[in-house]
């Protein structure tokens, strides 16, 4: 996919030391939504405790975001309709306090191919389709490049939500983000 996309690959591992080197080197932070993220390199660098736990700093915005809308929204909050119509009770109460559910507080809305609960299932259609190709993307089905397309657009989008949000709980009260 990369190679189709024009865009660099490299390991993991590599990516993870150069992310980390460079938010070390910027007295960067490292935002998320979760604790996925923190888990992934803690899993994937052995040495990440001994080289970088005192250099990283570490955000799930989650928690500020929740700070944030007991602050300011609380009323307006309880009101959000649901994510998505379609949604199972767990998957409605699982997606309320999701990045795209929030983002409904401050006008940043989500495109209809946004697909809570469904990026797994795209990623395993996409693996699926290159193990049949034998890796080459351009043999993959319509679907399934289409499939690649949304999780791109699935992922930029949570990325620009979070400095969004990251920017506004900021401005608001910027002891919301401990």
């Amino acid at each position: 996919i990369a190679k189709a996309k024009n865009l660099t690959f490299i390991s993991l591992e590599k990516f993870l030391l150069i992310l980390l080197n460079k938010i070390r080197e910027t007295n960067g932070i490292l935002v998320s939504y979760s604790s996925a993220e923190e888990i992934i390199i803690k899993a994937n660098l052995t040495f990440f405790s001994e080289l970088y736990s005192n250099h990283i700093k570490y955000l799930n915005l989650l928690k500020p975001a929740k700070k944030w809308i007991n602050k300011f929204h609380k009323l307006r909050f309880s009101l959000l309709p649901p994510l998505r119509k379609k949604f199972n009770s767990f998957q409605q109460k699982r997606s309320k306090r999701s990045l795209a559910s929030i983002m409904r507080l401050i006008n940043f809305p989500i495109s209809s191919d946004y697909a809570p609960f469904g990026t797994t299932k795209r990623i395993n259609d996409i693996l699926s389709g290159l193990k049949r190709t034998k890796g080459d993307y351009f043999k993959l089905t319509p679907c399934q490049k289409q499939k690649c397309t949304k999780l791109f657009k699935h992922n930029s989008y949570d990325v620009m939500a979070m400095t969004v949000l990251l920017n506004e709980i900021l401005e608001k009260d910027p002891k919301l983000v401990t």
